[in-house]
């Protein structure tokens, strides 16, 4: 599916966790959603607030991926 009106896209950190995270079952999809956006020449964007949901969800997740 081709967005070819949308410039921007914000982002929640549930998508930045899924992408970044090896163990998720979801890693694959989140990047290609990330991925086609970019393809797309969409502006990923992000606020102060998912960067620190993103930081706190990130450093809170054991070697499995999972919540400790």
């Amino acid at each position: 599916m081709m967005m070819t009106d949308v410039k921007e896209i914000f982002s929640d950190t549930n998508i930045l966790i899924y992408a970044t995270n090896i163990q998720s079952p979801w890693q694959s999809i989140a990047k290609q959603a990330l991925q086609k956006t970019r393809t797309q020449n969409i502006e990923l964007i992000v606020s102060t607030q998912i960067l620190r949901e993103y930081l706190a969800a990130a450093t809170r997740l054991n070697a499995t991926g999972s919540e400790m």
